[in-house]
């Protein structure tokens, strides 16, 4: 409905205006109206709170809701009257998700770690570093199996006026450009077989592309 709130997992291109309903379309008369999709927990904007509102989701979906409580409502409702609101339970079902952001370069890194080998939920580790460290995701795999995902994050490349260099793709090596995707996304060295079978599919690509036929094609 319009003016719902996101909680940070949901695609925002399913909440646009091409999606949502004004509250106006809701029947007035209804005791209650239990309404869903969103996932965070909240009323209807044009409703008083104890009659329209969205639960949320019962566990935390994606490390978008990492710290969201859940809760369960219970309402009485009458035929006739305003519903009352009883009791908001909190959730406790489900495993915690956690985010951490770790600098590398500025952070004893396994002590750092060992603070999180008790942790019973799911973590999401997200490792600042000056250039890629190949081994290192498995070794906190190792150290940490619950961490569900490990995402490198590189400094900004910026040009000296601190605007982002601009990419001319037409110049651009995509072999090159694989290489160093895979550097900074797996953190680690691109096999030779791996990158031979790349470019045996780039081959592929570029003979089905034929000559250019221009507009008028």
């Amino acid at each position: 409905t319009e003016g719902a709130s996101l909680a940070r997992s949901e695609y925002s291109f399913h909440c646009t205006d091409d999606y949502t309903i004004s509250a106006d379309m809701l029947p007035e008369q209804a005791n209650y109206i239990a309404v869903g999709h969103i996932h965070k927990p909240q009323g209807v904007e044009g409703f008083p709170e104890n009659t329209a509102r969205y639960s949320g989701s019962l566990i935390q979906l994606d490390f978008g809701e990492a710290g969201d409580e859940k809760y369960v409502y219970i309402v009485e409702a009458t035929v006739a009257k305003p519903t009352k609101l009883i009791k908001e339970y909190v959730v406790k079902s489900g495993k915690e998700l956690k985010q951490i952001t770790i600098d590398v370069d500025k952070t004893d890194l396994d002590k750092k770690l060992k603070t999180f080998e008790d942790f019973e939920g799911w973590l999401k580790i997200v490792l600042k570093v000056k250039e890629p460290k190949p081994g290192l995701k498995d070794r906190i795999k190792a150290q940490l199996p619950q961490a569900l995902a490990i995402e490198f994050e590189f400094p900004d490349r910026e040009t000296v006026n601190g605007e982002r260099e601009a990419l001319d793709v037409q110049q651009i090596n995509l072999s090159d450009a694989y290489k160093r995707y895979y550097a900074e996304d797996k953190g680690g060295i691109l096999r030779k077989e791996v990158l031979a079978s790349f470019q045996d599919l780039l081959a592929d690509v570029e003979a089905d592309k034929g000559p250019d036929m221009g507009s008028g094609a």
